[in-house]
């Protein structure tokens, strides 16, 4: 099992399913559990339960994203593990019918979030030389997918932009890695989808384990991949 005791985590996007799973492990591997999401509300901050901090943020917006990882840094003295799993789909018509406000709205969601998270989380991490990444890139982003354009090319950019950064801090002990799911078992795309063979899906817990090798100590040498897991489907 993993160790996760006085680690720093930051988890955006973490009042979702998966995220507040992903609080839940990390809380119970002894982590000091960041949620920065913009569905945290005055409740959730009021009662910041044990090991867990919840901070409410507009992740697109640069200052603000700014204030609240310095708050963290601030107050924990350091930034060890950010992983980043805010973001969002909708389908979209094709090309010819895009609008360009359905086109940035997912850049928006899935890259620019994904940006600011990590870009002022390095500074933490490059004083320390010690840090993980883990974005959640997708499936479709590799080889594309009809009437998905806007959240491909926002998925796409996340994939390339996490072997970028890997590339750029190689030497300073930070590894960045993303995971590409195929449909994970959710009750929302349980209800969505209620057709589906729901057998075929990523379960929750693999998914999440993956995440948590990943931003572990046993992962050191593995930086800038692309991991697949797609279910019982290929």
């Amino acid at each position: 099992m993993f160790d996760y005791s006085q680690k720093v985590v930051i988890i955006t996007g973490g009042k979702g399913f998966l995220g507040s799973y992903l609080v839940q492990k990390y809380s119970e591997l002894g982590a000091i559990v960041n949620v920065i999401d913009n569905q945290v509300n005055s409740e959730d901050i009021e009662t910041n339960e044990g090991n867990i901090y919840y901070y409410k943020c507009d992740l697109n917006k640069e200052t603000n994203v700014e204030n609240t990882i310095n708050e963290i840094e601030s107050k924990f003295n350091k930034i060890d593990i950010l992983v980043n799993i805010a973001g969002g789909f909708t389908m979209s018509p094709k090309t010819h019918e895009i609008k360009l406000d359905d086109l940035y709205q997912m850049l928006d969601m899935n890259f620019l979030s994904m940006f600011n998270s990590t870009k002022f989380s390095l500074p933490s991490m490059l004083k320390h030389q010690f840090g993980k990444i883990v974005n959640i890139g997708a499936r479709a982003a590799l080889s594309g997918a009809n009437n998905m354009g806007p959240y491909v090319v926002s998925k796409s950019m996340v994939l390339n932009y996490t072997q970028t950064i890997a590339k750029e801090y190689i030497d300073s002990n930070i590894n960045v890695n993303c995971v590409l799911p195929g449909t994970i078992d959710t009750p929302r795309n349980r209800n969505d989808m209620p057709n589906a063979n729901h057998d075929s899906w990523v379960p929750i817990e693999d998914i999440s384990n993956l995440i948590l090798f990943l931003t572990s100590d046993l992962s050191s040498s593995i930086s800038g991949a692309l991991i697949p897991i797609y279910g019982k489907t290929l």
